[in-house]
């Protein structure tokens, strides 16, 4: 029997998807809001709940909660359990929705994420899909046995999805300067990359973001923002425009004023274009569709979180690999086993763009009360590297090798 690959976008105002098989899409009418809330039955059962059952709850009640508008908030949640629970809960409905209609059974899944997601919330992602792999809800007549193939990174889905139109304008140049446009419900994204192309590779470099919360608060001075770094890199390369996402009356403003006031090139917004990218980079990856390949790539610092919290960053953005940096550390009081973990990001300040890489476990010899050690990082190219550890009475390093996400988390 046939099976399906469902794109599922969590990146939008409202959770979309799209439905592969073979080499062809299933049309799927799926728009479930960002919205839901839980009734406490008398036996202490909790019952999600969406569309007009939601409308019915009333949060002054004490057996009723909800949780909207999730797409501007959900990446302020970060205690997991809460997380698990709701993206369990989405799923579920997501799934209860599809099967009647699905002629083929689902396989694969792919999820494109929002930029502002935390570690955490990829995380807790992941094992809701275990769990519901596990131990499938019954919902329809044909099995639900789903395996989470990927989660892609949404300004790779935006790139694809623009892939045609920035690939020829690069025919009359050797260099293009991209910027991608997402609107939020609340925030405006700009993603600059830079784009080169030669015989047989697209090369795509994620250069940098930048975030503007509420922008339909003071859209002239967020236009005049971008504008401003539109002028500057035009200075040296041709620009091309892309714009995504919420496409509402603060945003067509916005894209009206570049349009007045910027010379450069603009291509055709479109609401859902990280759902169309990422069900192209599905198709590429589940058939035989071949097109020019991208090699994508993003200027990150590598750095690891402390136990108190603390990010420490061990390689700069600035210096590119091959590389390697170490650092020493000392601690004191009443030690127990710790672990430190690897990231890389385009800044571990903003940590929604952190991913993460791998793990150290350190066992402080019994009864001291200071350790010394070291860190190192050894980046071998854009894609490889290994983590060490280095401890006073160790003959030869502790180490684990990592891989630098490029294509999707």
């Amino acid at each position: 029997m046939q099976k399906s690959v469902c794109i599922i976008d969590l990146s939008a105002p409202e959770i979309r998807a799209r439905i592969l098989t073979g080499d062809q899409f299933e049309v799927v009418d799926l728009h479930l809001p960002w919205a839901v809330g839980f009734r406490q039955e008398i036996d202490g059962t909790l019952i999600a709940c969406f569309d007009d059952a939601l409308d019915q709850l009333d949060s002054n009640r004490p057996q009723e909660v909800l949780f909207t508008e999730l797409d501007v908030y959900l990446k302020e949640i970060e205690d997991p359990e809460t997380l698990a629970y709701l993206f369990h809960t989405f799923f579920e409905e997501i799934f209860r929705r599809w099967l009647p209609d699905i002629e083929h059974p689902i396989e694969t899944v792919y999820v494109i994420t929002p930029y502002q997601w935390k570690f955490v919330h990829r995380q807790q992602l992941r094992k809701v899909f275990k769990e519901i792999k596990s131990n499938p809800p019954v919902l329809a007549s044909h099995p639900l046995n789903v395996t989470l193939r990927g989660m892609f990174n949404q300004v790779l889905c935006l790139v694809v999805y623009y892939q045609e139109a920035w690939e020829n304008l690069l025919a009359d140049a050797s260099e293009l300067h991209l910027f991608l446009v997402d609107f939020e419900r609340h925030d405006l994204i700009l993603y600059q990359l830079n784009c080169e192309q030669s015989a047989d590779v697209l090369k795509v470099e994620l250069c940098d973001i930048l975030r503007y919360p509420d922008f339909f608060m003071d859209v002239e001075s967020h236009v005049s923002n971008v504008r401003r770094v539109l002028k500057t890199t035009g200075e040296t390369s041709p620009i091309a425009v892309g714009f995504s996402g919420a496409i509402n009356n603060a945003a067509r403003s916005v894209i009206e004023s570049l349009h007045a006031r910027c010379h450069v090139e603009f291509l055709e917004p479109q609401e859902t274009a990280a759902l169309l990218g990422g069900a192209a980079l599905a198709q590429q990856f589940e058939t035989e569709h071949l097109i020019k390949p991208i090699h994508f790539s993003y200027q990150f610092c590598f750095g690891v979180l402390l136990p108190d919290g603390q990010w420490v960053e061990l390689i700069p953005k600035a210096c590119p690999p091959p590389c390697h940096r170490k650092k020493a550390f000392r601690i004191s009081g009443a030690l127990k086993a710790f672990d430190i973990h690897l990231f890389c990001g385009l800044s571990l300040t903003d940590n929604s763009d952190v991913h993460y890489l791998s793990t150290l476990e350190i066992h402080p010899p019994e009864g001291s009360s200071t350790l010394d050690f070291i860190l190192s990082v050894d980046l071998s190219d854009p894609t490889y590297g290994t983590f060490a550890l280095n401890l006073p009475d160790q003959h030869a390093p502790e180490s684990v090798e990592f891989n630098v996400p490029v294509l999707m988390d």
